[in-house]
């Protein structure tokens, strides 16, 4: 959690991702600070712990990898209706895709460190 650098605990995220369902209502999940994990913590993905409809995750090697001046995240949708939504929406201005700089340096990042 940022700003307080809180690391949920399964079971807390998974009470949270039962109200969700329950309610039906969809979770963006910034985990961004992902690899941020100190003092015997684990990162938890919320995808790991809800149905795929419910859940989008954001992400990116900025905070990792201290790149942030290359804007270059992703999203992963893993339910295919709801990413063919996402992407009636951003086809048009293409920032469904990255810019050159950006995906090299990020592939660069998650590949070699």
């Amino acid at each position: 959690h940022n700003p307080g650098s809180r690391v949920w605990l399964a079971e807390e995220l998974e009470r949270l991702v039962a109200v969700c369902q329950k309610h039906n209502v969809l979770i963006i999940s910034d985990e961004i600070h992902a690899d941020w994990c100190l003092f015997g913590h684990t990162h938890v993905p919320v995808a790991t712990l809800a149905s795929p409809a419910h859940v989008v995750t954001l992400a990116g090697p900025g905070k990792t990898f201290w790149i942030p001046g290359l804007q270059a995240s992703f999203v992963v949708i893993q339910d295919a209706e709801l990413r063919e939504r996402y992407l009636s929406v951003v086809e048009h201005t293409f920032t469904n895709e990255g810019g050159v700089f950006a995906t090299v340096g990020m592939l660069a990042a998650y590949t070699h460190g």
